[in-house]
């Protein structure tokens, strides 16, 4: 839960805007103390909705946008391209970002037995990111997130008997074409800028605040 202030500053608006936003019923809120307290999630969904940003971006240009974040020159891009990338990340709206970054990789959503979760997290193959990379204070004990090369996907299923599942997944792997593989071989953990997303791409306020406070900071 965040003030209205800061609700305003995250959508662009003013105090009075996130009001009326209220009362139309399109951003949860209480009042509490004469304040008004906005759900982080709510306010995520509208601003994901009303500010999408345009289409996503191609992987290679999600790949760069996350470089460029990182303070990590993004050299498979042109020059106008790096450049289009700095324009845009100079303008530190991480919301309107997010959906475009998810092009980045296909979610899969699976469920492991409950001993599984902790041999993924230890497997190098495996980049660990959201929940998994520690980041933020936010860490989920008995799930997995991380990163998998495309070509190595069906192995580690196959190894760890993995089951699609939406319900109940404890397990979720981001899938990258090679081509876009952007992870230094010793990398066992993802950057910053990338565990920041995929914690905007959760949903929840504790997650979103997370990630807005890593990208923020």
């Amino acid at each position: 839960m965040i003030g209205s202030k800061e609700a305003a500053r995250r959508l662009g608006v003013s105090q009075t805007r996130v009001r009326q936003l209220i009362d139309a019923g399109d951003l949860a809120a209480d009042q509490i103390g004469g304040r008004w307290i906005v759900s982080d999630e709510s306010l995520y969904r509208l601003n994901s909705r009303q500010r999408p940003g345009g289409r996503p971006f191609s992987p290679r240009i999600a790949w760069g946008v996350l470089s460029e974040i990182s303070g990590v020159d993004p050299h498979w891009l042109t020059a106008p391209e790096r450049s289009r990338i700095r324009r845009r990340v100079a303008d530190r709206d991480w919301l309107s970002l997010a959906p475009r970054l998810r092009s980045r990789s296909t979610v899969n959503r699976l469920r492991s037995h409950r001993s599984v979760p902790a041999q993924l997290v230890a497997n190098s193959r495996i980049i660990l990111g959201g929940v998994s990379a520690g980041f933020a204070g936010v860490i989920a004990a008995g799930e997995c997130e991380g990163y998998v090369r495309e070509d190595e996907f069906t192995g580690i299923v196959d190894r760890y008997l993995l089951e699609p599942s939406e319900a109940d997944a404890n397990v979720l792997l981001r899938v990258v074409p090679l081509q876009e593989w952007r992870f230094q071989p010793t990398q066992h953990v993802a950057s910053s800028a990338v565990v920041a997303f995929d914690l905007l791409d959760a949903g929840d306020p504790r997650s979103v605040e997370a990630g807005l406070s890593i990208l923020d900071s």
